[in-house]
């Protein structure tokens, strides 16, 4: 089977990026509690069949907020999907590593080939206009590919 990879830049809105190797989408779901999230990717799960999931994680927990505390059990449940999916494999990309990545490419110090960020007109992906949460999904996907090469 083709390495099927699905990254997650999760949160109250949560952007999700896939590739099948030939193929790429980008979706997204809103909810700030977290188990209508994991029900989402449960059934995101199901249809696509990834192999790989890889999200971007935070260990901040200064902020003990009802937020944070929904943030962390869906990282919790993010991480268990391996007992229920049995070809499932999860890796993580530290927030610091992907919001410095978004930093460089604002700055124009970094390129990433159909990235493209227009001011005035939001972030593209191979000429489609896509929202920050999706661009930080995809660059958990190129942060961990560039890690694995």
């Amino acid at each position: 089977m083709a390495n099927r990879i699905l990254s997650i830049d999760p949160g109250g809105t949560t952007g999700f990026f896939f590739t099948d190797g030939v193929k790429q989408e980008f979706h997204q779901f809103t909810s700030p509690i977290w188990k209508e999230q994991l029900k989402f990717l449960i059934d995101y799960l199901k249809t696509k069949q990834p192999n790989q999931i890889i999200y971007e994680h935070t260990n901040y927990i200064g902020y003990k907020g009802k937020n944070m505390t929904n943030l962390l059990n869906f990282f919790g449940a993010i991480e268990s999907l391996v007992y229920t999916f049995s070809n499932l494999m999860v890796s993580s990309i530290p927030v610091n590593q992907v919001k410095e990545t978004r930093k460089k490419l604002l700055n124009k110090k970094l390129g990433i080939i159909d990235l493209l960020f227009q001011p005035g007109k939001g972030w593209f992906y191979q000429g489609a206009k896509i929202n920050v949460h999706q661009v930080d999904a995809f660059l958990v996907y190129w942060l961990f590919v560039k890690r694995n090469i």
